[in-house]
């Protein structure tokens, strides 16, 4: 039968049926791939926004309890008359708006000072009130409450309840209590229709004892609005936030199609909300509470063992796939009618080497490199084969070199056809950048991978003894070194400063030495007081005194001293010895790792202080019991000798 068809037809037939297939092959690999698509889209989208939902859950409970830190800190709440009205020395009280504005939480920039000195007997009460007044409006806080140590309310802002238990609706009659040891944060309550929740702190006076405790209620509808913006990701995107209750997940925020219910179940395993409240994150496609599939990014919030759900139905994602295909399939069409009319027109006026050649190129065109083009004849056709024949070569040659860079070989042999050959040069450009960039991200991936571990080993020590022999050996033996030390400053901040080793490693063992040295004195004290790191390959014979049995008279060849410095000061310094240069990537590591080991050496030194002060100051308070024991004895001797006479 295909025989008695002329070229034209069998041409213009073999046309369109190529077209035909390519467009519908075309349009199901595009529905496909568009649902693909989709899906990743909105699961990029939805994971993002539901990290920001929490992060936005997380700040508000964050600011609440910065709100409460912030009021109980002010000393009109603390009893003391004396330090309410004259405590020159109190920053509260005589620092100006912008310095207390630097230490406030959020939304707090303003003066809490009061106009008029206070006093126990005309003053306090006033200005209690008109402080809680003053950052109820600041903060936007629903109600403030101050109440004694029983629970009992005694100022309040916004309600008019008469204990804390009531102020929370009732539910926890603990709270008091429960306030005076740390803080204290209520459950999600309601009240006029919106929900609410709470956080407490207690007061303590100057003697350390309990001297009232402060309540702050916040509404919850601006949190929830915020969290309902989804930033048109679809008609059917919907947050729900619920709090682990018994037995169900109940609502804290109710579903837009589903305001019957208060929650879900804990039999209902599978639903989203329910393993998210659980501590279950992730995001899958689940059927939600309408019986509808749908695609849900479940989050976690431990502060308050909430589940947050961020979810959308699948169905809106095929529809939008969906409509891309037929679009697809109107211009599809088109392209099928015009190939037609094409095929129509110029099929009858091309012989074999044509069809051949536009083949070739067609081919070219899609990516494909094809065989050889036969030469028939030398006239322009066949001047038109070889000039094919040499593209195709050269396109072959390009991409057999760019399959050897995709494979990782970054030394494969390459030369370009001309200076002018854009492609054969932009290969060469990509394998230059290519292998920059594989350095770069060793030597970053190296770099990084030693803070995790050193940071790992400042975590398991609160000795600076021990912290420096561990971190002087991992360190030694990571950048290569033969000899390691482990300076700390001594009476930082002073005339009388030196600087001490600590620590020494040398080849693959510690060394106790010792040896001090005083600011600008030396290698290390210069170092010290430049606060700045020195690499030397220049060494003195007699610099390192460390020798090894196995190497011999090999000496290190190359000095690395690099300080500690945290908050511009120097808290110590380290000290490597090397037989080769030390690498830029081996100085980037030592000198990042420097202000976290400086930071961590700053801390220990605070604690080390904190404990002696408490020490001291535990020791004197012992001392002043037993003088006033002696005291109240001679006293009593006094008293007696008196009656007597």
């Amino acid at each position: 039968m295909f025989d008695k068809l002329s070229l034209r037809v069998m041409l213009s037939g073999l046309i369109i049926f190529l077209v035909l297939v390519t467009v519908a092959t075309s349009a199901y690999i595009s529905y496909r791939l568009n649902v693909e698509n989709l899906n990743n889209k909105y699961r990029a989208s939805m994971e993002s926004l539901a990290e920001v939902h929490v992060q936005s859950v997380q700040d508000f409970l964050s600011s609440l309890e910065k709100n409460v830190s912030y009021l109980a800190q002010q000393n009109a709440l603390k009893g003391d008359a004396s330090t309410i009205a004259n405590d020159e020395s109190d920053t509260t009280a005589t620092e100006g708006p912008d310095e207390i504005s630097m230490d406030m939480p959020m939304g707090m920039g303003f003066d809490l000072n009061m106009e008029e000195s206070a006093s126990p007997e005309t003053g306090g009460e006033k200005n209690v009130q008109e402080l809680i007044e003053r950052y109820s409006d600041a903060i936007g806080a629903s109600q403030i409450a101050i109440a004694d140590p029983q629970g009992n309310i005694t100022h309040q802002v916004g309600g008019s309840e008469s204990s804390i238990s009531a102020m929370l609706g009732g539910y926890d009659p603990d709270a008091a209590s429960a306030t005076k040891e740390s803080y204290y944060l209520s459950e999600v309550y309601e009240e006029n229709g919106k929900k609410r929740i709470a956080g407490g702190m207690a007061v303590f006076n100057s003697l350390g004892d309990v001297e009232s405790l402060v309540f702050i209620e916040k509404d919850l509808t601006p949190l929830f609005e915020n969290l309902n913006r989804n930033i048109d990701l679809g008609q059917s995107v919907e947050t729900i936030l619920a709090r682990d209750k018994e037995n169900m997940a109940a609502y804290l925020m109710q579903p837009k199609r589903d305001t019957t219910k208060i929650g879900i179940s804990k039999d209902q395993s599978n639903t989203p909300i329910v393993k998210a409240t659980q501590g279950n994150e992730g995001t899958s496609y689940a059927i939600d509470y309408k019986g509808d599939e749908v695609m849900a990014v479940r989050k976690h919030i431990p502060e308050v063992n909430w589940g947050l759900v961020l979810k959308v139905d699948r169905a809106e994602i095929k529809y939008q796939a969906f409509n891309v295909v037929k679009t697809f399939a109107i211009y599809g069409s088109f392209i099928v009618l015009f190939t037609i009319l094409i095929a129509l027109l110029f099929s009858q006026f091309f012989i074999s080497p044509i069809l051949s050649l536009k083949n070739t190129l067609r081919s070219l065109s899609q990516g494909i490199l094809p065989d050889k083009v036969e030469k028939k004849y030398d006239d322009e056709i066949g001047q038109m084969a070889e000039t094919t024949n040499e593209v195709v070569k050269a396109l072959r040659k390009n991409a057999d070199f760019a399959a050897k860079i995709g494979a990782g070989n970054f030394d494969a042999q390459f030369q370009s056809q001309s200076k002018s050959d854009i492609l054969g040069n932009a290969l060469l450009e990509m394998r230059s950048s290519l292998q920059e960039n594989e350095r770069r991200d060793k030597a970053r991936n190296w770099i990084v991978t030693g803070i995790a571990e050193i940071s790992e080993i400042l975590r398991r020590h609160d000795s600076i003894d021990d912290l420096g022999d561990d971190v002087i050996s991992y360190v030694t033996n990571k950048i290569g070194a033969i000899q390691g030390a482990f300076y700390i400053v001594e009476n930082e901040g002073e005339k009388n400063a030196y600087i001490d080793l600590k620590a020494a490693y040398a080849y693959n063992k510690k060394k106790y030495l010792s040896s001090r040295f005083k600011m600008a004195q030396g290698l290390v004290g210069q170092v010290a007081a430049e606060q700045a790191t020195v690499m030397r390959t220049e060494i003195p014979d007699d610099y390192v005194s460390i020798t090894s049995g196995i190497l011999g008279d090999q000496r290190p060849t190359c000095i690395l001293i690099t300080p500690l410095i945290t908050n511009e000061k120097v808290f110590g310094v380290l000290e490597f010895a090397g037989l080769q240069k030390f690498s830029d990537r081996e100085v980037r590591f030592v000198e990042e790792l420097s202000e976290i080991l400086a930071r961590t050496v700053f801390n220990i030194k605070v604690n080390e202080r904190t404990r002696n002060l408490l020490e001291e100051s535990q020791k004197m308070s012992s001392e002043l019991r037993e003088q006033q024991e002696i005291l109240r004895q001679n006293a009593e001797e006094m008293e007696a000798t008196q009656e007597e006479l």
